[in-house]
């Protein structure tokens, strides 16, 4: 597993030299997505200098920042001046001041820290390398599902598969490792059923279909070997939802149900059997154990009550919350849930622009899907933005949903109108970021 995961890894870094040596442009879009969104994909494990993951990410964004304004100075100062964009700044304002009266100042400006490094750096980077061809776009997603099977590897072979969460404590985060493994899961399986239906010759679209879907089914069950249920779940939600989306935005033929009902109940069966029939690793047991009547409630119980705890703070601190960091008086602890997050930590002014922060790519990126020709770009921003959403809701705080953020910018480079505001009425943008 050692030579197979390492060999990968050199494959696509000699990918990335040779394509950067081609266009520059595009290994920095690579290297910015996979150490953004899919950081496992690299052996930290191997690496003993502290730091070294955030060093490296914070450098390939003012690379990209660099690149964008070296190359195009004007188009992107324009581009920074999309909405969403003027949101996240705003929101990373109020945590600022959020910080000043927190309780907790050390987990506070740790959250901010990684906030900014993480989210607001990145996505500036993204930013300034806009606006983005369809091809940009391929490439961006195909760095997601890349990272994500270098992430499995990694974990299969630094893992141990004989423990319940395959990861120790020394290592990174199992939930972090099961969100980026399955965040490349749900990409490949939309874009398998976008093929489906695609112009392409008949053997095309099975063999790369086929081939997506069951890359996509081999992520799912290295992601069971992590005994997290949330990412598993929330990616298996998000495939329903987006499948519903796929049928609304012009989807009907009868084929192309057929197609998603075939994946959809290879889907079903893959993570029922294919998964536990790994070896039944301790990461599985734990997931079917939780799947007996009652013993989910007994699990969840602690999450409850830290969420209950989160609302009762929220209504005793009910317009600016009880600062950054000041869920709890000591330590890093946090509610699971990005709104009870928010709003009690921030206020009702916090859940003011995060309800703006969510709205702004969920009505840009529903219409640009269900209006005009489904095509594969819109399809693979969605599945990760819903994705990381639904995610956000049930696991992490709001430094470690990085991808939300990510994502819903991506919505704000790509989709929102250069001139205007946003979309008004049922009316199509008059003129998008993604260039043809």
């Amino acid at each position: 597993m050692v030579i197979l995961y390492f060999g990968a890894l050199a494959v696509v870094f000699c990918f990335v030299v040779w394509l950067g040596i081609k266009d520059s442009r595009w290994a920095t879009l690579i290297a910015l997505t996979m150490l953004s969104l899919v950081l496992g994909a690299f052996p930290w494990p191997t690496v003993k200098i502290p730091g070294a993951a955030t060093g490296l990410l914070l450098l390939v964004s003012l690379v990209a920042v660099a690149q964008g304004l070296a190359d195009q100075l004007r188009r992107s100062a324009r581009a920074l001046q999309n909405g969403y964009l003027k949101w996240l700044f705003g929101f990373t304002m109020l945590l600022l001041a959020g910080f000043i009266i927190s309780n907790n100042k050390d987990y506070g400006w740790q959250k901010i820290q990684y906030f900014v490094l993480k989210s607001v750096i990145p996505l500036v980077g993204f930013t300034l390398l806009a606006p983005f061809s369809k091809r940009d776009v391929k490439v961006i997603f195909g760095a997601v599902v890349v990272g994500s099977v270098l992430c499995a590897l990694n974990l299969l072979t630094y893992g141990d598969l004989s423990t319940a969460r395959a990861v120790t404590a020394e290592q990174r985060n199992p939930i972090t490792y099961a969100r980026e493994i399955c965040v490349g899961a749900v990409v490949g399986i939309i874009w398998a059923i976008v093929v489906f239906k695609s112009n392409r010759t008949k053997r095309s679209k099975v063999v790369y279909g086929v081939g997506l879907t069951l890359v996509s089914l081999a992520l799912f069950s290295v992601a069971a070997v992590t005994g997290s249920r949330g990412p598993i779940g929330v990616g298996l939600f998000s495939i329903v939802v987006l499948i519903g989306l796929t049928l609304v935005g012009g989807a009907q033929k009868a084929r192309t149900v057929f197609s998603v009902c075939g994946l959809g109940l290879i889907l079903f069966a893959a993570i029922t059997t294919v998964g536990p029939g790994m070896g039944t690793t301790a990461g599985m047991d734990r997931i079917l154990d939780y799947a007996e009547a009652g013993k989910i409630i007994e699990n969840d119980r602690e999450r409850l009550h830290l969420i209950q705890r989160g609302l009762d703070l929220a209504i005793a601190n009910p317009i600016v919350g009880v600062g950054v960091g000041g869920f709890s008086e000591k330590g890093r602890i946090y509610p699971h849930n990005l709104f009870v997050e928010v709003v009690s930590e921030m206020g009702l002014l916090g859940a003011l622009f995060l309800g703006f922060l969510i709205w702004m790519p969920a009505r840009v990126l529903i219409r640009a899907f269900t209006l005009g020709k489904i095509d594969p770009e819109k399809c693979g921003l969605m599945s990760i933005w819903l994705f990381a959403l639904g995610n956000a809701m049930v696991s992490g705080d709001l430094a470690s949903n990085y991808m939300v953020w990510i994502a819903g910018g991506f919505s704000g480079i790509l989709y929102l109108p250069t001139k205007g505001r946003g979309l008004k009425g049922g009316s199509r943008p008059r003129r998008s970021r993604l260039r043809h």
